[in-house]
């Protein structure tokens, strides 16, 4: 049969296998998810977070999308709907046009699926009736992703607009909120319990002395399908609630607290009331935390993560251990270590005061000291979390002479009981990227354009020698990143919505 002639169930079958490499994950990003080395426009080598290869994905996606419109006048009036099921702003400038196009034409609003609003700047007042336009005219939306730093107008207005429009449908929530308005999100959430299953708040530190929640801190909240919960900022009020709410299929839970760390939020609170049913936890904050307790509480975990600089009680039966279990834990297999930028020699961490060095890395050593198979019998894999201390090693081209010992001291640790030990990437620690002969340095297309290396995995080990390394410029280092710093605001103010605004307007 000609190819003219395929009938259009065909093409949208075509068309669908052609964009769902670059479908957005409803799933939360999480501490987990690998990070990739990828060659920038100045041939340097840069690591991308998953949130930012999620970005360029759905910018990929955007391009196969409007080469498919602009192919012909039929395959634009079958893949129309594709250019509308997953709408990405990345700048405030695009939003009039896109609010115009739907509401010219309603139908094309009932099409999305998924909104991701990914502007890095506060927005401007006037732009928050086209947002609330815009939601108004995607009923069928299940995924809705706002990472602005919204006001606390902004997002009062937006949970007022979710609650009217969306409530039906959303399953997925991703929102950077003001402190200030939790009370409106807290009656948001109770308008969408029956169909939420993920759920990430970044809130932003509060500017006054607190805000009374209201009547919302009396409500007792029943969220019966929320599987996850990512919560981030200054969360203390909104966990006290949490811990009273009725979350029973909750099996994932991330709690990054890196504000106050005299206005602790309660973490073992919380796990009490929600930890037996939990997989996957991890906790991050500058306040250490009984993580024996917190374990007993949480015996079904299979991932845990937790911050190697606290420092814990040594174990009552390894004096160079710290105190991480009561007792060995039946099922943690997977452990992520965030932080530990003092345990290599490298970056800013190696020029702070000496003492501060050394008791930083004296908690790292106990700590990682404590991973093994005694305290965990399933354990198969521990990973290094923070890609700013990858990056550092990167620039360092490995660790310092001590940190090198150290390394090989945790690697041999891993190695004789037969856990991996990886960095953010997934590849093994010690595996750094290296460019191939004959290549021009990446020199050669935009940042997101420009192919991607995974650190490639040796089974016997990481490749760091001691030998002398190449000498390195300080400052042609610090130019390099202004220059870096300099091409994401170009990419981010770029050409992916102007595409954009040109498909709509075709």
């Amino acid at each position: 049969m000609a190819a003219h002639r395929l009938p259009n169930e065909i093409w949208l079958c075509i068309f669908e296998l052609s964009t769902v490499e670059y479908l957005p994950n409803r799933e939360l990003p999480n501490s987990m998810d690998k990070s990739a080395w990828f060659k920038n426009v100045f041939g340097s080598w840069s690591l991308q977070s998953p949130d930012e290869l999620a970005v360029n994905a759905q910018k990929k996606r955007h391009k196969t999308v409007k080469a498919i419109l602009s192919t012909c006048k039929r395959w634009r009036l079958i893949a129309g709907e594709f250019l509308f099921s997953h709408i990405a702003v990345f700048t405030l400038s695009p939003m009039h046009s896109l609010s115009d196009v739907l509401d010219k034409e309603p139908h094309l609003g009932t099409y999305a699926r998924s909104i991701y609003l990914g502007v890095p700047e506060k927005p401007k007042p006037e732009s928050l009736p086209i947002l609330v336009s815009i939601i108004r005219r995607c009923p069928n939306v299940d995924t809705m992703v706002i990472t602005w730093p919204l006001t606390s107008t902004y997002s009062a207005t937006i949970a007022d607009a979710l609650i009217s429009f969306t409530s039906k449908k959303i399953q997925t929530l991703r929102w950077n909120m003001s402190s200030s308005a939790q009370s409106k999100v807290i009656w948001a959430l109770n308008a969408l319990r029956k169909t939420l299953t993920s759920l990430e708040l970044r809130f932003q530190a509060p500017t006054g002395e607190g805000n009374p929640l209201g009547s919302a801190g009396n409500l007792n909240l029943a969220l019966p399908h929320l599987q996850t919960l990512s919560l981030h900022g200054s969360f203390q009020d909104f966990l006290e609630q949490c811990a009273d709410w009725s979350l029973p299929a909750l099996q994932h839970a991330t709690l990054e607290y890196a504000l106050n760390p005299h206005e602790f939020p309660p973490i073992d609170e919380f796990c009490a009331q929600h930890g037996t049913n939990l997989t996957y936890l991890d906790l991050d904050c500058l306040q250490a935390i009984d993580v024996a307790a917190i374990l007993d509480l949480c015996p079904n975990l299979i991932t845990f993560l937790f911050n190697g600089d606290w420092r814990l009680p040594p174990s009552d039966d390894h004096p160079t251990e710290s105190k991480l279990t009561n007792s060995p834990h039946p099922n943690i297999g997977t452990i992520g270590v965030h932080q530990l930028l003092f345990a290599f020699g490298v970056g800013r961490a190696a020029k702070s005061e000496p003492f501060k060095i050394e008791y930083m890395q004296r908690c790292n050593d106990m700590n990682f000291a404590a991973v093994n198979k005694r305290n965990f019998p399933k354990l198969q894999c521990v990973r290094i979390t923070h890609r700013g201390l990858l990056r550092d090693l990167e620039q360092n081209d490995g660790p310092s002479q001590l940190g090198l010992s150290r390394w090989e001291k945790w690697w041999d640790q891993c190695a004789r009981q037969s856990v991996r030990l990886e960095d953010c990437t997934g590849g093994l620690l010690g595996t750094l990227p290296q460019d191939e002969l004959g290549s021009d340095n990446g020199d050669d297309g935009e940042e997101e354009e420009s192919d991607e290396y995974e650190s490639e995995e040796s089974e016997t080990g990481g490749d760091w020698q001691e030998e002398d390394r190449p000498p390195t410029t300080r400052e042609l280092r610090d130019l390099l990143e202004q220059c870096r710093r300099m091409s994401a605001e170009a990419d981010r103010d770029g050409s992916a919505d102007l595409e954009l605004l040109a498909a709509l307007q075709m």
